[in-house]
């Protein structure tokens, strides 16, 4: 085997002996063991921090030990028996003081403090000492939420505290004290579970990644044990002043800890290529929707939330709701759909100083409840509230929705706030333990009293004794929808009496509640005008929320309905819920209503209307993209279907992001048939979109079953030009993803498909514009596409099997794939590299094996090309196997 070194500057590849960049970080980590729990807790309070605020560390002196230990590499083990910490210990009572003399030096700053220790909690010796009754650390944490704050009052003012904090303490009434004091100081004691904390950093990371630094998510999730590194080194700092973080150091780190290995300049022009393609499809069609970069919208705040007509509180269920969550600080109210569940949740939270945010769960499947639970974790600290509200969680039975939520619930615990959950029905005895559910914290919303169907007919301007108790029995029984819904039907029918003698005949009453339900559902639609019940069908079509637009756009369809606006307003409320500002919902009670009542021809054009109006807007917000492709597969419009995918082809790099996480439904359609068989330009450019999205995600299983289904497609297409056109869009499509070499394993074939696609004629005029844009970076085309397919290589016996594929190809047609890598020989050991690493990281690495192959790969490469290419393989792949 030759032995000489490659021409210009060089570094040999990554050896067993020398680790690669970042395992400091994991070492150090790792070798916290248990202990590694209150770093990361502090690593998310890190997170949390906004431009204001500072967040200071008081490190106990066997933490301090354990710190210094981990940060030199040494294996510590769970040995720290120190004792445990109480209110009474000293340490804690000097931290408090501490805290409060930070404060006081520092007005107008937000200061955070937390106090680690190996040492366990523990609970004072004497009865007096424990406030409430608990152990005192442990009630400080439910104070800081919403139990009484009197009990820790009396002993921060007690002979064992410091005048400073009697002082700071005497100043406040308890809402101040709480979110002044209590909410401020974390005691981060023992060694609790580690795995949730690391993945709300994870997804906290993916947030801030995308909405700050443009990372993409797997990149962004990889940071986490550099800033609990970052965090290990600031708690060592021997003067206590010096440890204390700050948002700015917190960008510092991750902009010195993120790389690429391809350019972006480089890849953002490839990427443009797609754009190219994509607008010269166009064909004259209207594209001016393009998506927008926005939050998610199914976490509405409370200041988005308007309260319906004619609703009356429930106090007596609301009072106990409130005494259940300063004890529990999680409580799920249970019932059926339209008992107020979400109303009187929100009635309890709005209570509180800094307002609710509601997580709407409503009407989607365990698998994407899950999903959005985990998008919520990651955005639980960047919001700003008091009470989360978790509405219409009925997945829970589910395992993966189940462990999300927990997660959700431990990262609002960690911040001292509250989570209020509405489902339909009780969870059973396992979720319940697996939620961490005490039994009086789930409580079951009951139907009205006929005293409550009373109070809202007199709200509604009717005479109580007379319409109470028939709008209560046809509500059946009390259901509060129902109920509310009788009543303002009467309403605005003015009250006639003649409808009292049509009710009882109709037979509202029945032993079965749900039979019963279902009963008074078809009287109250029967009640409703003939314009109000069709203009319901229409809207009970839409899948999810609609705005007021979109519903006088339905209203003006074929027959049109006369004075939709008004009746509009006659259905929020009672059939028609307000989620936020412009957003409606359908009630439950009314899902789907237009199904039975409605002609399939008239479904369809429902569909397509709605198609059509929720891409009027200039721009899109990315959550609604799932409503936009179903309702144009149903509606069959054809032209929304194709402006939906080509938004998609052209999206940014932060909106394609957000469709990763949100656009769902795409990324799920069947690959063994034609997205939209009706008309196949339109399918093939939705499987276009489809391949972006699945792409960028962690699945290459996924990933070769859409580029398969693609190609085949593309195969079946009868006209040879417009064949060829797709052939090559889709080739560039596939070929210029970041890391699509370990994904599909028919790469290099996909490579020579397009070298050969290349020499048509037809496509001279993208193959053109390609060449020009990637020598304008100092590249050529076909070495750039190699460059960016090949990039994050996850294995050895990948690496392998592409350089035997590329072994089979001519000399010629070799080295025009491997320009790059020849052009800058030192390149070479970002091709062989990669995958000794990316094995390594994931503890997957089988030395010896890896060794067999570099050495197989070397033999390999020594027929190949000049001398340049041969001694950079060489050098990379020895620098490996040493």
């Amino acid at each position: 085997m030759e032995d000489s070194s490659p021409c210009g500057p060089f570094t040999p590849g990554t050896t067993i002996d020398s680790p690669p960049v970042g395992e400091v970080e994991r070492q150090a980590v790792a070798s916290l063991r248990g202990y590694a729990y209150q770093v990361a807790a502090t690593a998310l309070a890190w997170l949390d921090l906004d431009d204001r605020s500072e967040l200071y560390l008081e490190v106990a002196e066997d933490y301090a030990k354990l710190a210094e230990q981990s940060l030199a590499a040494v294996q510590v083990k769970d040995t720290a028996k120190s004792g445990s910490v109480t209110l009474n210990t000293k340490a804690i009572r000097d931290a408090v003081r501490a805290f409060v003399v930070i404060v006081t030096s520092n007005e107008g700053r937000d200061v955070q403090l937390r106090y680690l220790t190996t040492s366990p909690v523990g609970i004072e010796q004497k009865t007096s000492d424990r406030p409430a009754g608990v152990a005192g650390l442990l009630y400080w944490r439910q104070a800081a939420a919403s139990a009484d704050v009197g009990p820790l009052r009396a002993i921060l003012t007690s002979d064992k505290f410091s005048t400073e904090v009697h002082a700071f303490v005497k100043a406040r009434d308890d809402e101040s004290l709480r979110r002044d004091l209590l909410q401020r100081i974390h005691w981060d004691c023992g060694m609790p579970d580690l795995a949730g904390l690391m993945q709300e950093i994870e997804e906290h990371l993916v947030v801030l990644g995308r909405d700050r630094f443009n990372l993409p998510a797997t990149e962004a999730r990889r940071l986490g044990n550099v800033l609990i590194y970052n965090v290990l080194k600031k708690s060592v700092l021997k003067i206590a002043l010096d440890r204390v973080l700050s948002r700015a150091e917190l960008y510092i780190a991750i902009d010195a800890a993120t790389s690429v290995s391809v350019p972006r300049r480089t890849a953002s022009s490839m990427l443009d290529i797609g754009a190219a393609i994509a607008n010269a499809l166009a064909s004259g069609q209207s594209l001016d929707a393009t998506f927008s970069a926005v939050d998610t919208d199914w976490l509405i705040p409370s200041g988005d939330l308007a309260t319906p007509r004619g609703v009356i509180s429930r106090q007596a269920v609301a009072s106990r709701i409130e005494l259940e969550l300063a004890k529990h600080r999680c409580v799920l109210l249970a019932g059926g759909s339209g008992l107020g569940k979400s109303l009187v949740a929100r009635e309890v939270a709005g209570k509180r100083p800094v307002g609710f945010v509601t997580v709407d769960l409503r009407d989607v499947d365990a698998g994407e409840a899950a999903q959005r639970l985990g998008l919520t974790l990651g955005r639980i600290g960047t919001l700003t509230f008091d009470c989360l509200i978790f509405d219409d969680f009925n997945q829970m039975e589910d395992g993966r929705a189940r462990t999300a939520f927990v997660r959700c619930v431990q990262s609002l615990q960690r911040r001292d706030r509250l989570a209020i959950v509405t489902a339909y029905r009780c969870p059973s005895r396992k979720a319940m333990t697996e939620l961490g559910l005490a039994a009086p914290a789930v409580i079951e919303i009951p139907y009205l009293t006929e005293e409550e169907a009373n109070e809202i007919v007199r709200t509604a301007g009717g005479n109580s004794e007379l319409w109470g108790q028939i709008a209560f029995a046809a509500g059946a029984q009390g259901h509060p929808q129902l109920v509310h819904a009788f009543v303002m039907g009467v309403a605005a029918r003015g009250w006639s009496r003649s409808e009292v003698r049509d009710v009882v005949i109709r037979g509202f009453a029945s032993d079965d509640i749900d039979a019963e339900r279902d009963a008074a559902r078809r009287s109250m639609v029967a009640a409703l005008s003939e314009d109000s019940r069709n203009l319901l069908y229409r809207l009970s079509l839409v899948f999810g929320r609609f705005d007021r637009e979109l519903a006088l756009t339905l209203a003006e369809l074929p027959p049109p309905i006369q004075r939709a606006g008004e009746l509009i307003d006659d259905l929020i409320g009672s059939w028609v819920e307000v989620l936020g500002k412009n957003a409606l919902r359908v009630s439950p009670l009314a899902a789907n209503a237009g199904q039975g009542m409605l002609t399939g021809e008239a479904q369809r054009a429902i569909h397509s209307s709605i198609a059509i109006q929720m891409l009027a807007k200039r721009r899109i917000d990315a959550n609604e993209a799932n409503g936009i492709l179903t309702h144009g597969l149903l509606g069959k419009e054809v032209n929304s279907l194709f402006r939906l995918s080509y938004s998609v082809l052209t999206a940014e790099s932060k909106a394609t992001e957000l469709l990763r996480e949100h656009f769902f439904m795409l990324q799920m359609l069947r690959t063994d048939q034609p997205i939209f068989a009706d008309d196949r330009p339109v399918s093939i450019m939705l499987r276009l979109a489809q391949l972006k999205l699945v792409s960028g995600g962690e699945g290459a299983k996924q990933t070769a079953s859409c580029a398969d289904a693609l190609m085949r497609e593309i195969g079946e297409e009868p006209d040879a030009t417009a064949r060829a056109l797709f052939e090559w869009i889709a080739l560039v499509s596939i070929l210029n993803t970041i890391g699509i070499a370990s994904s599909v394993p028919n790469w290099v074939e996909l490579l020579e498909r397009l070298r050969i696609a290349g020499a048509n004629p037809v496509l001279n005029e993208f193959k053109n514009a390609a060449e020009t844009a990637s020598r304008e970076e100092g590249r050529t085309f076909y070495g750039g596409i190699f460059s960016v397919g090949i990039s994050h290589l996850h294995s050895v016996e990948r690496l392998e099997e592409i350089l035997v594929d590329l072994d089979d190809l001519s000399s010629e047609h070799r080295l025009l794939w491997l320009e790059t890598f020849e052009s800058h020989p030192a390149d070479y050991s970002l091709l062989v590299n990669p995958p000794w690493v990316a094995e390594a990281l994931r503890d997957e690495l089988n030395a010896a094996d890896a060794a067999e192959r570099y050495s197989r790969m070397a033999l390999l490469t020594q027929k190949w090309g000049g001398p340049r290419t041969r001694s950079a393989m060489l050098y990379s792949a020895r620098g490996n196997v040493r």
